[in-house]
């Protein structure tokens, strides 16, 4: 796959992480999974997008690698190492964060979950301990998640077939003693305690959300639907529904537990994740996890377990949230019947499955079954009656309707009005036994008519049934009649056609060709630069001119400076050793020199330095004679590639040719058709000197493309002609005398082959031909079968030339032999199908 970033295609990063696809993208961040090479193992790679790039995102994206790198435990998330920059851009320093994560397999809760519908009471459990001890966990090491909800809780798949829950996703995560946030109001509404809010995150404010979620986990709904509104408001916070309410089978004192972790006041909610989950442990017995789970089994059986691999266009993002109020799990069974109609086999109450139940009874983190509590007596599940769904329940307590254990739900074989009103036995076995007569009866009937309507089409149906295709009502047909079904046979072949050569060769199948060229109207476009370069400033450069007034040697050492009047410095390369004056005369001596700085303030005029130097006594004197060049400043600048042209070009070439096709059409007579697309050859100008990279700026320039193209035309009719012609000559030896031609030869051009000027057709033909029955043959058939038993007529007629099939029709009252008298019996020939494309 490729993960575009500032118009950046990436396909791996770190140069070890190949991205091969998208698991789910939020507001922050895409998560991609990725092979590791260096590894070996998959791996879910988190990108930051580029419109996030600010210092605040990035700070969140480093906290959250740098928070849970360090963990060790078997609910959280590895991620491997702290976050990662990519550097995308070397000139002008673009980089990208990603952190490399465990890939969770098994996708996340929030994919599982079903609207209206309570999840798996057993799994709940176990998913929710888990989350438990991770949120423990994170607590313990001064970090509050601020963002538990289901699409942060994932599922590791282990070697042995099960799997683990992780909790994710840090990136909101803060130190417990923080006293300023980042993102103050962040999380996601529907799981955030008041105080959270309002800006100020705090342990307990992990334990309200964890209540949300076992609330939502036990009810199929949320227990607060949340706005915008709400992150203002000061008003204080309504409670939810008991959960119990809305799924009767919970233990009542569940609901304690539940809304004492979304109390308003976080004093009043649990201290730790693991007291939650305690509290839990206490008031579910193992008895009322096997029987709420058998009961979802009952009315939940296609609940899947596990969720195909998330995609990026599938599931929520990970910023995002789907709703769950409605109506509960009940409400999707509930039919409109009142209570005293008997039930439909759909009804999954009434008709419950038979298959073995599977052991639902909940099993703790360490594979040890949770024990019956004592304290709360005895198990009495067995006598407590099955609860029913009602329709039209609302969201509150309704009355519900039990049904004994004992009671039979099946349904009655006859409905009655009455104990005395039931229909006797024998009454049923007498209907059933008329109903089977006539329908078997129908049946027949529709068999015979589907022979009647197909023999015509299927000849051969007579030959295999023994009943003949034309019933002529109930007194049969008042000739006998013998219809032949004549031999034919489909004749295809294919020819090469090659073109007129200077010397044509008899023995070859040719045909002519014509050139063809057009010269389109030449096209303008102008072409934006999309080059970019930067040039390296340099240094002035020229040569200063010494001259020496003491009788003795002198030297200037290298590298001294001089100034102009304006501030210019410039410095001699070497060392200056000039010879002593002879008077009247100055030595004189040059020497290469250079500006200090980089820059066109280097580029000095003449005399710039016109100066004593060096010595104390003024005796030596400097000056540059010409003016010093080349000072350049660095700078960025703009040119025009050559792929900026070619793509600009390649379209134009593509329209040009589309218009030659077009003049080559008009130029095509009716029997001509092109032999392949016009072959072009463009010619692309342009202002000289403004393609490639000149080393200045320019930003646009303007191209004109012409083209020439020439094509060739052959004659389609003739060559089908020819071929059609052959066709017909190798008919009279293959099938060979008595055969004719029915309908007409088919042909068609299927390749054509071109090496330079020479050009070879294959065209196919294809036309069949049936056997012929003159009158005086049909007479001699008749008069060898007269008198005939069917099937000694049969096997006669089989055994002549040009005859594939024989169908005899007998008249009413005899139906063993033909009349011996030929005059008295009807001969006929059946026509030939021919296929489509071979008629004429």
């Amino acid at each position: 796959m490729k993960l575009l970033r500032y118009g950046i295609a990436l396909e791996r990063l770190g140069q070890r992480y190949r991205l091969d696809g998208v698991l789910g993208s939020g507001g922050m961040a895409d998560v991609c999974l990725a092979w590791d090479e260096r590894e070996q193992r998959e791996v879910a790679v988190k990108v930051i997008k580029s419109q996030e790039l600010d210092q605040r995102t990035v700070d969140r994206f480093l906290k959250e690698a740098s928070q849970v790198a360090r963990w060790r435990h078997p609910h959280v998330v590895r991620i491997y190492g702290n976050a990662r920059l990519e550097l995308l851009d070397h000139s002008q320093g673009i980089f990208v964060p990603y952190i490399v994560m465990e890939y969770a397999q098994n996708g996340d809760l929030h994919k599982r979950l079903r609207k209206g519908t309570p999840f798996p009471f057993a799994q709940t459990l176990s998913v929710f301990e888990q989350v438990c001890h991770a949120v423990s966990f994170a607590h313990s090491q001064g970090v509050i998640h601020r963002d538990l909800k289901p699409l942060n809780i994932l599922f590791r798949a282990l070697p042995d077939g099960s799997e683990q829950a992780l909790l994710s996703d840090f990136g909101l995560a803060v130190e417990k003693d923080a006293t300023h946030f980042t993102f103050a109001a962040g999380g996601t509404l529907p799981y955030m305690a008041p105080e959270q809010l309002q800006g100020r995150a705090q342990p307990a404010s992990d334990i309200f959300a964890l209540g949300v979620i076992l609330y939502q986990l036990c009810t199929g709904r949320l227990p607060f639907k949340r706005s915008l509104v709400d992150l203002r408001s000061r008003a204080p916070m309504q409670p939810p529904i008991p959960p119990s309410q809305l799924f009767e089978l919970l233990p009542p004192d569940l609901d304690d537990v539940i809304l004492q972790a979304l109390a308003e006041d976080p004093r009043q909610r649990y201290a730790d994740a693991l007291d939650f989950w305690d509290a839990v442990h206490e008031v579910v017995s193992a008895s009322t996890v096997e029987a709420i789970s058998r009961q979802q089994t009952l009315h939940y059986p296609s609940r899947p377990s596990q969720p195909s691999l998330p995609s990026a266009h599938s599931g929520a993002a990970p910023d995002t949230l789907v709703s769950f109020d409605g109506a509960s799990g009940y409400d999707l069974l509930l039919n409109s019947r009142p209570d005293t109609s008997p039930r439909s086999h759909a009804d999954p109450v009434a008709y419950p499955p038979t298959r073995q139940q599977p052991d639902t009874g909940y099993k703790n983190s360490n594979g040890g079954r949770i024990p019956r509590r004592t304290s709360r007596g005895p198990d009495t599940s067995a006598e407590r009656p099955v609860v029913a769904p009602v329709r039209g329940r609302s969201s509150g307590a309704a009355p519900i309707r039990l049904l004994s254990p004992h009671t039979s739900t099946r349904r009655p074989a006859q409905p009655t009005t009455g104990p005395d009103q039931a229909t006797p036995p024998t009454q049923h076995r007498r209907s059933g036994r008329k109903f089977t007569i006539g329908l078997l009866c129908s049946a027949a009937l529709i068999l015979a008519l589907l022979l009647v309507m197909l023999t015509p089409i299927f000849p051969g149906l007579h030959a295999l049934t023994g009943i003949s295709p034309f019933l002529g009502g109930a007194s049969g047909p008042a000739t006998p009649t013998i219809t032949i079904v004549p031999s034919s046979k489909t004749i295809t072949d294919t020819y090469i056609i090659q073109d007129v050569p200077t010397n044509p060769d008899p023995q070859q199948l040719q045909i002519s060709l014509r050139n063809l060229k057009s010269t389109p109207d030449p096209q303008m476009r102008q072409i934006t630069g999309t080059g970019h370069n930067k040039t390296n400033g340099k240094m002035a450069k020229g040569t200063l001119t010494f001259l020496n007034g003491a009788f003795i040697t002198q030297s200037v050492p290298a590298g001294t400076i001089f100034t102009t009047k304006n501030g210019i410095q410039i410095t001699n390369d070497d060392t200056v050793v000039m010879q002593a004056a002879t008077a009247p005369k100055l030595s004189i001596t040059t020497a290469a020199a250079h500006a200090v700085n980089i820059g066109t303030n280097g580029n000095i005029s003449t005399l710039a330095i016109n100066q004593t130097c060096c010595t104390a006594d003024n005796s030596v004197f400097v000056k540059n004679t010409d003016a010093f060049t080349g000072g350049q400043d660095a700078a960025d600048y703009t040119f025009v590639q050559q792929g900026d042209v070619d793509a600009a070009v390649n379209p134009l070439v593509t329209s040009l040719s589309q218009q030659a096709r077009s003049d080559f059409n008009k130029q095509l007579a009716a029997n001509e058709q092109l032999v392949e697309d016009p072959a072009c050859t463009k010619s692309v100008t342009s202002n000289k000197g403004e393609i490639g990279d000149q080393g200045r700026n320019v930003t646009s320039t303007t191209v004109t493309v012409s083209a020439t193209c020439t094509g060739m035309a052959y004659d389609q009719k003739s060559a089908q002609q020819i071929a059609s012609s052959r066709l017909r000559q190798k008919a009279t030896s293959d099938p060979g005398f008595g055969y004719a031609l029915v309908g007409n030869v088919t042909s068609r051009v299927t390749n054509i082959n071109r090496q330079g000027q020479n050009i070879a057709l294959q065209v196919s033909a294809q036309g069949t031909w049936a056997y012929q029955f003159s009158p005086q043959r049909k007479q001699q058939l008749l008069q060898a079968v007269a008198g005939k038993s069917i099937s000694a007529a049969q096997k006669f007629l089989k055994q002549q030339i040009g005859i594939a099939n024989v169908f005899i029709h007998l008249k009413e009252g005899n139906n063993t032999a033909l009349p011996t008298d030929p005059a008295g019996i009807n001969i006929q020939i059946q026509d030939i199908q021919v296929p489509t494309n071979a008629r004429g």
